[in-house]
């Protein structure tokens, strides 16, 4: 099992995520347990014994403080953050353009071997593609008959692999310790 956290600009969903095995020896994520939380439900602040506090504002010293965690120096850190401030926060961006979008997806290898065999292509071009496809696209792909079966073929034959024979082989008697 495993989290999930989707946030929007009204609300953050929580998922718990239970990994299922498909029929090809891939995974499929499925949804277990679900609960949206909306903003419009918390209070501008919230009681803390005597004192008020800002979810806000504490979100933000969170956000400084962990987009300028490289920095050790109190002054360098100090200026990080009002850089940070001046140029992305108050200007209503998340982050910056260069710090990039969202992570590619990770490819199982015998899925980017099968598409790579297929179109006659290197295992870059296959994962490249694999990765620029929506979730949908790469799960059509994936079950596509001939590439199901080339997955299926790979990882036979990866089974069917001489470890001991392999590591002689390339390693020679560095490999024994």
């Amino acid at each position: 099992m495993k989290m999930q956290y989707i946030m929007g600009a009204e609300s953050v969903t929580v998922n718990v995520i239970s990994q299922l095995e498909t029929e090809d020896g891939g995974t499929e994520d499925k949804v277990v347990k679900s609960r949206e939380f909306l903003t419009s439900e918390v209070p501008a602040t919230l009681a803390d014994g005597e004192k008020q506090k800002s979810l806000v504002v504490y979100g933000l010293t969170k956000l400084l403080q962990d987009r300028t965690s490289q920095k050790t120096d109190p002054e360098e850190k100090f200026a990080s953050m009002q850089e940070y401030f001046d140029s992305f926060f108050s200007k209503g961006l998340w982050k910056s353009p260069s710090e990039g979008g969202s992570r590619k997806a990770a490819v199982d290898p015998f899925f980017a071997q099968a598409v790579a065999e297929l179109k006659d292509w290197s295992i870059a071009q296959a994962t490249g593609v694999i990765q620029a496809l929506d979730k949908d696209k790469r799960a059509a792909l994936r079950n596509a008959d001939s590439v199901s079966a080339k997955i299926s073929e790979l990882r036979s034959e990866a089974a069917d692999v001489d470890v001991e024979g392999l590591m002689a082989d390339l390693v020679g008697d560095s490999a024994e310790g």
